[in-house]
């Protein structure tokens, strides 16, 4: 988007003769949208991963093997975003923008990216019920809550501003908020990281925190602690003893 660049790169832009910045337009958004619906649908994998792993029904096999698949319907989208929807340079504007705009930039990047925002919210809002509902310490509870709360948190920053780009074109012309949402998108990934980084008990070992689940400290009772978690792939949990002071 030569809008949102500098001077210099404007500059050299007109270098381009404008068959030249048309084919480089229509490819790069090509291979772009490629990989921005195959992330929509890891997200949407893993949101459908936490779900079946909070009520125990999680086939790990069948998820493994659907998310080698997950690149068929991201590059059927993409080409018919291409053949239906194509983007081309405008030299007016100064930016690569749809060929044509209807109700929306892309309607099947829209959907996609409402799918996703529908598909994460409420798988996470799921998990956060079903935490509320059980009658599990308030420790194990809090801990399910933060991470299901935090990743529904991630999904709507990421592809929430995308999304309003998409449908509003007000918005999609101003090159502050465009900038905003595709940062954020293409930092999706990285939110997602850096929260299973933050929140796994691993890192509260480095950290020094205590890694086991304990409840109230002022008890007299020492009970048998415990720690559970939900992941994409595997239910983990661990058991601590204390010693028989005894």
């Amino acid at each position: 988007v030569s809008k949102l660049w500098d001077p210099q790169m404007v500059e050299l832009l007109r270098f381009f003769s404008p068959d030249s910045l048309e084919a480089l337009c229509t490819y790069s958004t090509v291979f772009s949208s490629f990989f921005r619906h195959v992330s929509i649908w890891v997200e949407m994998h893993m949101a459908v991963s936490f779900v079946l792993q909070c009520f125990r029904q999680a086939p790990i096999r069948k998820l493994q093997w659907a998310l080698r698949l997950i690149w068929a319907p991201g590059l059927m989208l993409t080409l018919l975003s291409a053949l239906k929807y194509p983007w081309s340079y405008d030299p007016v504007e100064g930016m690569c923008m749809p060929a044509t705009w209807s109700n929306s930039a892309d309607p099947l990047v829209l959907g996609d990216l409402a799918l996703c925002l529908c598909v994460c919210v409420g798988s996470y809002v799921t998990i956060l019920c079903r935490s509320w509902g059980q009658h599990s310490p308030g420790t194990v509870q809090r801990r399910a809550s933060l991470r299901a709360g935090t990743y529904m948190v991630n999904a709507v920053l990421t592809y929430g501003p995308a999304c309003a780009c998409y449908v509003s074109r007000e918005l999609f012309q101003i090159a502050g908020f465009l900038t905003f949402a595709t940062t954020f998108e293409m930092l999706g990934g990285c939110f997602n990281s850096v929260t299973y980084a933050t929140q796994s008990r691993y890192a509260r070992v480095l950290s020094g925190e205590s890694s086991i689940i304990r409840g109230n400290s002022g008890s007299t009772v020492v009970r048998p602690s415990f720690n559970v978690g939900f992941c994409p792939v595997a239910e983990m949990f661990e058991i601590d003893q204390p010693p028989d002071s005894s």
